[in-house]
């Protein structure tokens, strides 16, 4: 599990269920089913699912305030409401549409396995079943295609009603920066190039060193994004120590000043990578020292 999945999910559910929503969590164990890389034994991928509880739940979400709901308890009960949708979403879009809604690999490519083009049909059906009527639905950002596929849908069809959809932020890779092209598009999504809840401090360590963070440059700065998205967040505050310069630790209480002093030059990036290193190592030792 990324740290997307794990803190920010954290973060917002627990923002929502603090401004008074009831919030329920749908485990999509049984879409897990199609993916190539996970094996297809439902007992195998119902392990998966509790992990990823316990991970939430080490992270602080407020569980006790939360319903989580297994997608294959209600496909047991619902079929007949599910399936019939799904195969109206597939007939009305196009084997192309479908593809570009896949993250797994370059858009149409003709080597995608079936399962992962009919992927975006079934997630649709989700959103729109009766049974799993939501008021509001929260995604993050990289399912932004399947939310404008909800709502393509909804309008070839002439639907009175079209589900609310939130979307949040996702964290970018270490290295996900304009300037900065790699050969193989698909090292993106390596792990080397992310941060996992799992992780441990010599991990991180090699991570970050690694990361792209140039100097007084906050946009499109990964790391000042995971500063942005989970530091302040989890701290409310964010503090650097300015070894090269006066040696005294300098604290910020919003992104705000953080990023003007950064932008002047006023912080050194390597200080930064450590504050934000030292961070990160905190809030993630004592999750996986609770599990």
């Amino acid at each position: 599990m990324d740290i997307t999945q794990g803190l920010l999910k954290t973060i917002y559910v627990n923002k929502m269920v603090k401004a008074g929503y009831i919030v329920k969590i749908l485990i999509a164990d049984w879409f897990a089913q199609r993916n190539h890389r996970i094996c297809s034994n439902k007992y195998v991928i119902r392990k998966i699912g509790f992990y990823n509880i316990e991970m939430w739940k080490a992270a602080g979400m407020d569980l006790d305030r939360v319903e989580l709901v297994w997608f294959s308890d209600v496909l047991e009960r619902h079929a007949s409401d599910y399936w019939p949708l799904a195969l109206d979403v597939s007939r009305k879009c196009t084997l192309k549409r479908m593809a570009s809604c896949c993250t797994e690999t370059a858009p149409y490519d003709p080597r995608l396995p079936a399962a992962v083009i009919f992927y975006p049909c079934m997630q649709v059906a989700a959103i729109l079943c009766p049974k799993l009527q939501a008021d509001i639905w929260l995604f993050s950002m990289d399912q932004q295609e399947i939310v404008m596929l909800t709502r393509e849908y909804c309008e070839d069809i002439k639907s009175e009603s079209k589900p609310t959809i939130m979307l949040h932020n996702t964290l970018p890779n270490l290295v996900d920066n304009p300037y900065i092209v790699l050969k193989d598009p698909y090292n993106m999504r390596e792990p080397k190039w992310n941060i996992f809840m799992h992780d441990k401090e010599c991990a991180l360590n090699g991570k970050i060193s690694r990361a792209v963070c140039p100097p007084k440059v906050a946009v499109c700065n990964p790391c000042l994004e995971y500063i942005k998205y989970v530091m302040f967040p989890w701290f409310g505050k964010f503090e650097v120590a300015q070894k090269e310069q006066s040696g005294v630790n300098k604290s910020f209480e919003c992104m705000e000043d953080l990023i003007v002093d950064y932008e002047s030059g006023d912080l050194d990036p390597l200080n930064v990578k450590l504050a934000f290193e030292k961070g990160i190592c905190k809030i993630l030792e004592v999750i996986i020292a609770s599990l």
